[in-house]
C-alpha cells in the first residue's frame, strides 16, 4: 500500500531512477560535459575534494581510503575513473604532506638560538611577529613568535636573517579537526610552535642583506626623499611595491569596510597586472621589429622573467609566489597548446598550486584568487563582443564571487564595494603598478622635472584616500553581519552567483556549445 501511495505520488520512486540507473547516466552526462568543457578544472576541483576529505581523517583511515579508491578505480566505469583518480591523488598528496611533518610537542619553556626567517611584522603599535628556525632542535621546528617591543626583548632592531638567542613559552600548533581555526591555518604553513618571547638577545649574527633587501631600502629612501612621508607616498609602495605596516589603523579600517582590502598588499591581482602588462607591451613590440614562431616564447619568457623579478623584490611572499605560479602554468598551458579556454588554464594553476601546497584550497587568498578568476571568465562570457558590457558583467561577477567568500568568512559586506570595484579598483591598481614605477624609475635620472610623474601619481592617491575615509564614514560603507543574517547574505550572495553562472551557461551553449572563453 505504501509502495502504490508512493507511486500515485511520484511517477518513479527513488528507488526505481537508481535501480533504472537513471542519476547514473544524468551523472555521467554532467561530468563527460564538464570534462570536455575544461578537464584540468574538474580535476582540480576532484583533487580539491579528496584533499579536503582527508583533513578529517586520522592516519589509518587515510591509507584504508587510499586502498578503497584504488579498488574503486580498478573496478569502475570509464566515465568516473577521473574523479576518482583526483581523490586518489589528493588524499596522497596529504598523506605526504603529513608524514613529512615532524610532530609538535604540547609546550614547554624554549631557551634556544633562533633565525629570523621572514621580515618582522608590527600588526599593531609596539607589538612584533616574526618566524623563527629552532637552530637547536635536531629536526629545526619553525616558530611563530610575537614579543612587545621592550629594551630587553630588541624586538624593535630585528632583521630577516639574524641569529638571536630567544627564551619563552612555546605552545605545540596541532592540526585541528576545524580546517578554518587558526591553529589550522598556522600548521598548513610549516608553524609547528606558537611563542611568546620573553627575552631576545641583540643578534650574535646578522648576515649580509641579499640584493632585493638592499634594493627595497633604497626605494624607501628614495621615496622618502622625494615625497617625505607623505599619504600618497605609503599608499603607493603598499599598493604597489608590497611594503607592510605603513599605513595608518584608519586608512586600512577604510579599505576594509569598503571591500578594498586587495588593493593593500600585493598578491595575485598586482603580480596578474605585472605580467598581463609586460606580455602585452612585449607582444605589441615583438609584432612590429620580430617575425617567426619563436616570438610567442620569447614574450611569455620575458613577462615572467620580469613578475619573477617583481616577486622577489615585494619579498616572495606566499600570494605573491602562488600567483606567480599560476602565471607559470597558464603561460605553459598556453604555449603547449593543451587547451586555449580561459578555465582550462586556471584549472592547470589550481592543480598544481594544490599538489606543491596541498590544502591551498582552503585558503581564503586562494579562494578569492579564483573567485575572481571564474568572475573574469564568467564575465567575459555574458560581454562577448562589447568591451564595455564585458568590463560590467566582469566586475559584477567577480564582486559577487569574492563578496560570497569574504562574507562566509567574516561577516564583512560592502554595499559600496560593487560600485567601487567597478570604478576604482583596476585603475588605482593600474595607475601605481605602472605609472607610480615607472615615475619612480624616471626620478633617478635626477634631471629637471624628473620627479615630477611620481609626485602626480602620489598627488592622486591622497586625493583618493580623502574620499574614501569620507565614505567610509557614510552608510553606504556597509558593515559585517553575524549568525543568521550571516548565513542568509552569504545565501543570496551564492544565488546571485548562481543565476549568473546559469545565464553563462545559456549564453555559450547558445553561442558556441562546449566552447570556453579563449
Amino acid at each position: 500500500r505504501m509502495y502504490l501511495m508512493l507511486h500515485r505520488v511520484m511517477p518513479l520512486t527513488v528507488i526505481q531512477l537508481f535501480l533504472r540507473g537513471v542519476p547514473l547516466r544524468l551523472l555521467r552526462r554532467y561530468i563527460a560535459t564538464a570534462r570536455s568543457y575544461s578537464p584540468a578544472t574538474l580535476f582540480a576541483l576532484t583533487v580539491a575534494l579528496g584533499q579536503l576529505l582527508c583533513w578529517f581523517l586520522s592516519p589509518s583511515l587515510m591509507l584504508s581510503t587510499v586502498m578503497v579508491l584504488a579498488f574503486l578505480l580498478a573496478v569502475t566505469a570509464r566515465g568516473f575513473r577521473g574523479l576518482l583518480m583526483g581523490l586518489l591523488i589528493g588524499v596522497f598528496s596529504c598523506i605526504v604532506a603529513i608524514y613529512c611533518d615532524s610532530s609538535a610537542a604540547p609546550s614547554r619553556e624554549l631557551v634556544t638560538i633562533v633565525q629570523i626567517e621572514g621580515e618582522p611584522r608590527r600588526t599593531t603599535p609596539g607589538r612584533v611577529v616574526f618566524k623563527a628556525r629552532d637552530l637547536l632542535a635536531s629536526d629545526s621546528p619553525l616558530l611563530s613568535c610575537r614579543a612587545l617591543e621592550l629594551p630587553w626583548r630588541n624586538s624593535a632592531s630585528l632583521l630577516q636573517g639574524d641569529i638571536v638567542w630567544l627564551r619563552g613559552v612555546a605552545q605545540g600548533v596541532q592540526r585541528e579537526s576545524n580546517p578554518w581555526s587558526w591553529q589550522s591555518w598556522l600548521w598548513r604553513r610549516g608553524v609547528r610552535y606558537e611563542c611568546k618571547a620573553d627575552f631576545i638577545s641583540t643578534p650574535i649574527w646578522r648576515e649580509a642583506s641579499a640584493p632585493f633587501t638592499i634594493g627595497r631600502e633604497m626605494v624607501m629612501k628614495r621615496v622618502d626623499g622625494i615625497a617625505q612621508e607623505r599619504r600618497g607616498a605609503t599608499l603607493f609602495l603598499s599598493m604597489a611595491l608590497g611594503y607592510h605596516d605603513l599605513l595608518s589603523k584608519p586608512v586600512e579600517d577604510a579599505f576594509t569596510r569598503l571591500g578594498l582590502t586587495h588593493l593593500l598588499v600585493v598578491s595575485g591581482y598586482q603580480v596578474s597586472l605585472v605580467f598581463g602588462v609586460v606580455a602585452a607591451c612585449l607582444a605589441g613590440l615583438g609584432a612590429q621589429i620580430l617575425s617567426g614562431r619563436f616570438v610567442r616564447l620569447a614574450v611569455m619568457i620575458a613577462a615572467l622573467g620580469v613578475a619573477l623579478v617583481y616577486v622577489l623584490f615585494i619579498g616572495a611572499e606566499m600570494s605573491a609566489t602562488r600567483a606567480f605560479v599560476a602565471a607559470a602554468c597558464v603561460c605553459l598551458e598556453s604555449l603547449g597548446e593543451f587547451g586555449r579556454r580561459f578555465a582550462q588554464r586556471w584549472g592547470v594553476a589550481l592543480l598544481v598550486m594544490q599538489l606543491i601546497w596541498p590544502w591551498a584550497a582552503l585558503e581564503i587568498g586562494v579562494q578569492l584568487t579564483f573567485a575572481a578568476l571564474a568572475g573574469i571568465g564568467v564575465g567575459m562570457c555574458l560581454g562577448r563582443g562589447s568591451w564595455i558590457r564585458s568590463y560590467l558583467w566582469i566586475n559584477t561577477a567577480v564582486w559577487l564571487f569574492t563578496s560570497a567568500v569574504v562574507v562566509a568568512w567574516s561577516g564583512a559586506v560592502s554595499f559600496a564595494g560593487l560600485i567601487l570595484n567597478l570604478l576604482l579598483a583596476a585603475p588605482w591598481s593600474f595607475l601605481n603598478c605602472t605609472a607610480g614605477i615607472v615615475g619612480l624609475a624616471l626620478s633617478w635620472l635626477d634631471l629637471p622635472l624628473s620627479s615630477g610623474p611620481f609626485l602626480v601619481v602620489v598627488w592622486i592617491n591622497e586625493l583618493i584616500a580623502e574620499c574614501l575615509l569620507l565614505l567610509s564614514e557614510s552608510a553606504l560603507a556597509g558593515g559585517k553581519v553575524e549568525g543568521v543574517w550571516q548565513l542568509v547574505t552569504c545565501a543570496a550572495l551564492t544565488l546571485g552567483s548562481g543565476l549568473i553562472l546559469l545565464r553563462a551557461a545559456r549564453q555559450q551553449s547558445i553561442n558556441a556549445p562546449l566552447d570556453l572563453v579563449r
